[in-house]
């Protein structure tokens, strides 16, 4: 169901309260760009978006929405994210939207995409970003394993993650979300559920709802 023009009208309140302007913005997972153009308008001509999105034929229409955004803080990056640089299997599912790094149960077709982890983009290009969206429909466990040196960063300086929370994506990875919990935790993050109106909620407090949704994980809470 859509709202307001979007898609999870929850995450979008929380990215916009989230972000100010000059600040840095990573969407992993961007499919034709919801977010990359939110966090572009969010974060103004001072601030930063990189939007990746591997798979070429949807890599197309988010060039195209960049485009005619007239943004011109917001680069974009036809690879995966993942746990190695080099190169990784895609499996194309029929709904693009499903479609995962890694091995999907009968999909359409197989292809080979670019890969780089985030803690190589880290150290090559530079980028320290402020909010960091992922949804990779089930591979967020490898995302996360690529990217130890940032998630180890001090307070003052990690990252904010907003993180898919799906047991049906993860079990095809072989796991149960809460690992992706467990794993921020070992980082000394606090993990939220974000609520209806974009506000936090700690995720020691489950709700009937939580499953399918995103969780924001924080070093130090945000201003918002």
């Amino acid at each position: 169901m859509r709202s307001y023009g979007y898609s999870e009208p929850e995450t979008a309140r929380f990215v916009m309260r989230f972000l100010k302007p000059g600040m840095t913005f990573l969407d992993i997972g961007a499919h034709i760009g919801e977010y990359s153009l939110l966090a572009g308008r969010s974060v103004g001509p001072t601030g930063r978006v990189d939007a990746f999105e591997p798979q070429p034929a949807i890599f197309e229409f988010l060039s195209l929405n960049v485009t005619n955004s007239k943004l011109s803080n917001i680069s974009l990056h036809n690879q995966a994210i993942a746990d190695r640089t080099g190169v990784v299997q895609m499996s194309l599912h029929s709904d693009p939207a499903k479609s995962s790094i890694g091995a999907l149960p009968s999909p359409a077709d197989i292809i080979t995409v670019p890969a780089i982890t985030l803690d190589e983009l880290l150290h090559t290009a530079g980028v320290s970003p402020n909010l960091i969206k992922v949804d990779a429909e089930g591979a967020e466990r490898l995302i996360l394993k690529g990217a130890e040196s940032l998630l180890a960063l001090p307070k003052t300086t990690a990252p904010a993650w907003i993180m898919e929370y799906d047991p049906d994506n993860c079990a095809r990875f072989g796991y149960h979300p809460d690992e992706l919990l467990r794993v921020f935790k070992m980082f000394e993050y606090a993990t939220f559920w974000i609520t209806d109106s974009g506000e936090l909620e700690p995720s020691s407090l489950p709700q009937p709802w939580y499953f399918g949704r995103n969780c924001v994980a924080v070093k130090q809470a945000p201003q918002l």
